[in-house]
């Protein structure tokens, strides 16, 4: 029956925001922290190759630059995915919120349609000998009740 129910999804964009919106949740932390480590390790080679550093060159800065620009892209992707994430672990607990919440309204609803506010029957004690002649009084009922039917 919730197979009924299911809407159909939406069809994936394609090319890189396609590929952007599907992402797995894991795999955008793991693009997070790839992505830092790309920018710092850039960052380093251009830093070591303008100090002089013994045996660095011009392919470094561009290496480097390279790095930088590839580790700003996963982090943006792993930003968007973590978006997306949030928003459709909040959209799913609103929803559950919503259809509980409907859930206890229904109750109440057929609650209250049973005995109007007025009607409700009020739950007093009974001690052991009422209870007994009050099974008394309901076995004596069902006998009648059969005397009848037989007739």
């Amino acid at each position: 029956m919730d197979e009924n129910k299911k809407t159909p999804e939406e069809p994936k964009q394609g090319g890189i925001k396609g590929w952007i919106n599907s992402v797995p949740y894991r795999s955008c932390l793991m693009m997070a922290i790839v992505g830092a480590y790309l920018i710092y390790l850039g960052y380093n080679l251009i830093t070591s190759m303008m100090a002089g550093a013994e045996g660095s060159n011009i392919g470094f800065a561009a290496a480097g630059a390279a790095f930088i620009l590839i580790g700003i892209f996963m982090l943006y992707v792993a930003f968007v995915g973590y978006t997306r994430y949030t928003k459709e672990k909040n959209a799913a607990a609103e929803a559950e919120k919503k259809e509980a919440e409907s859930e206890q309204e229904e109750e109440t609803d057929s609650e209250a349609s049973d005995f109007p506010e007025e009607e409700k029957p009020v739950q007093k004690k009974m001690s052991i000998a009422e209870r007994a002649a009050l099974a008394n009084h309901l076995s004596d009922e069902e006998e009648s009740a059969d005397e009848n039917t037989e007739e």
